[in-house]
């Protein structure tokens, strides 16, 4: 059995881990990196699309308030966006390879999707209080959007300061970065679990039993990262969201031609998911993204489901373009990423001296990457907890009790979209009304709501009323129409 030495062993190197360790041993610290490389597919960079998404992510579920968790999460993506120049440069020049940043998003509202609109008036209202550009685009004005009739684009909003990178070019840079700095030693090879006494972490073994000593464990393995905890211990890590799965799948084309070149098309976040997105690369080939299926969700095992796939490909085919019908699939990725159960970053120090986590980034890791690599480095190499430590693995506002009221009313509409996919049209007010149904029916059911009892018995009298099934739509009425 092998046993090493180092400052800071970052487990994970996707590019968080990697993004902290390069941050790490550029202040002096002796690192070792272990992990797979972020370009190893399952792995949640090597799905992605590389958005650089301040605004693409807000929607009318976030909280707009000063102060409020969604909006720490806003300004922290705008300090992460304009960090990644400096940063991108770094790479590039450690890599001998350009790690280029391209500009310009549109996001477009769907007439099949009924909440679009309002998810555009939140970002234009996000980019207001950010002081970001965001113009109204004409439709008739954007290349390569040609939606299917009945899909047409109502409006569009242009975000010339939204960015995004290439993954094909920017995670072997990475990873060339990584393995090439004199302070860092990458090796490929999992944690098996964390070594620690009663009182602080003192390293981990790997699994190939290798056992590293170190001062500092920063635990960025994405969703890999619970099992470790559960075998440190919540009596140890303090630690109360758990992290789960949330499995994104993407496709890229061959559109050689297309008139997208580094521009991107995007619709706003929908049925728990990021919105569909097209990103047109230079090379001819256009990516388009992404599914989301989260922990048991059937479909949510590594391999790619039907049903999944199948909605992505339709929607950006009615929604965005009919000409992506045509265009041969040159390959499929799919990756992990790591969701906390109360939606929000895990960075900084547990409870455990010398455990830390640099997790729970969902979609936004990549653009995340330099901001939480600072923090961490800074937190370690200073001594001193950050100013802002709203995202603390161990802050006082995460032991609170899920409410679950909330949850559905926010999460009902993106049920009823998810149940409707792939083309998402009901006649009538139809849509409306089942919305209203489920909401009713999942409140009655999971909480203890007054007037959901009451509407309860309401339904069972109209129920209990008659021995024909003609008395089920009296039923559905008085659910979908009560608020």
């Amino acid at each position: 059995m092998t046993t090493i030495r180092c400052d800071a062993l970052v487990v994970g190197t996707g590019i968080i881990g990697a993004a902290c360790a390069l941050a790490l041993a550029d202040h002096g610290l002796d690192v070792i990196a272990t992990g797979e490389p972020a370009t190893t597919l399952g792995t949640a960079s090597s799905a992605a699309g590389a958005m650089l998404g301040v605004l693409g992510e807000v929607t009318t579920d976030d909280d707009p308030a000063p102060g409020s968790l969604d909006d720490h999460a806003l300004h922290l993506r705008h300090q992460a966006a304009q960090s990644w120049p400096d940063w991108a440069e770094r790479i590039a020049e450690a890599a001998d390879t350009p790690v280029p940043i391209h500009y310009g998003t549109t996001v477009i509202a769907s007439a099949a999707n009924p909440g679009d609109r309002a998810n555009l008036r939140a970002i234009s209202a996000a980019a207001e209080h950010l002081g970001l550009p965001a113009h109204p685009a004409d439709p008739a004005d954007l290349p390569f959007l040609a939606p299917a009739p009945r899909h047409e684009t109502t409006t569009a909003l242009w975000l010339p300061d939204e960015g995004h990178v290439d993954t094909t070019v920017l995670l072997p840079a990475l990873h060339t970065a990584l393995t090439a700095h004199p302070r860092v030693r990458h090796l490929p090879h999992a944690a098996r679990h964390v070594r620690h006494s009663e009182t602080r972490a003192t390293g981990a073994t790997l699994d190939d039993d290798t056992t590293v000593h170190c001062e500092h464990v920063i635990l960025a393995a994405g969703c890999a990262t619970q099992a470790l905890l559960d075998d440190v211990g919540h009596a140890h890590h303090g630690v109360v969201p758990r992290l789960l799965p949330g499995k994104g799948t993407s496709y890229v084309f061959d559109a050689p031609g297309h008139a997208l070149e580094h521009q991107v098309i995007r619709t706003p976040n929908r049925e728990f998911a990021c919105g569909l997105h097209l990103i047109g690369h230079a090379d001819g080939t256009l990516y388009l993204g992404a599914t989301n299926r989260i922990a048991d969700t059937p479909g949510s095992h590594q391999q790619l489901p039907s049903g999944g796939e199948l909605n992505l490909i339709d929607s950006a085919i009615h929604d965005i373009t009919t000409r992506l019908r045509t265009a041969p699939i040159r390959h499929t990725r799919y990756g992990m990423r790591p969701l906390s159960t109360d939606g929000h970053l895990l960075i900084g120090a547990t409870h455990l001296a010398g455990l830390h986590l640099a997790t729970g980034t969902y979609r936004n890791g990549i653009l995340l990457a330099p901001a939480i690599a600072d923090m961490l480095a800074t937190e370690l190499t200073t001594g001193t907890a950050p100013a802002d430590r709203t995202f603390s693995p161990v802050a006082p506002w995460r032991s609170r009790t899920p409410d679950v009221a909330a949850v559905i009313k926010r999460g009902i509409p993106h049920l009823v979209s998810f149940l409707l996919e792939p083309h998402g049209r009901m006649p009538y007010d139809r849509r409306t009304q089942l919305e209203t149904a489920l909401g009713n029916l999942f409140t009655l059911a999971f909480t203890d709501d007054h007037a959901a009892k009451e509407l309860g018995e309401r339904c069972m009298t109209i129920l209990g009323s008659a021995h024909i099934p003609e008395v089920i739509p009296q039923a559905w009425y008085a659910l979908a129409e009560a608020r």
